[in-house]
């Protein structure tokens, strides 16, 4: 996929902070929009790495790590759900969500998309660096 002028890739496996560490360099963000963080074996690198160097860090969550609701839409104050009756994946999710809320004593704002899949990580850059 082909991202606006200006926007650079950058690759490391996120798992080996060092690998993590050397990609980013001394390098500092306006923002990061992580849309991989399905673990804190994942996260927790990129999150360190970036601390004190970047504007703003956006997460992506699921519903599924969010208490049954009957509603389409959720707010940031649903509790978190960590039972058996979750899968590992929204265990691991509400495990990332627990660590960036006590890395940093806040609860990211929730952006939910409609019914129609949209690619977020693009349209957030296109907006960002488009005039």
């Amino acid at each position: 996929m082909e991202l606006p002028p200006g926007v650079e890739r950058l690759y490391a496996d996120r798992t080996d902070p060092k690998a993590v560490k050397r990609v980013l360099g001394r390098r500092e963000f306006d923002a990061a929009f992580d849309v991989s963080t399905y673990t804190t074996e994942a996260l927790i690198p990129a999150v360190e790495a970036l601390e004190g160097r970047v504007g703003r860090y956006v997460s992506c969550s699921n519903a599924a790590v969010y208490a049954p609701f009957e509603i389409y839409s959720v707010l940031e104050t649903q509790p978190l759900v960590r039972d058996s009756s979750q899968s590992q994946y929204a265990l691991d999710k509400v495990a990332c969500e627990e660590y960036l809320r006590e890395r940093w004593h806040a609860r990211t704002q929730l952006a939910a998309g409609g019914e129609e899949p949209v690619d977020l990580d693009l349209d957030l850059f296109h907006r960002r660096y488009s005039s």
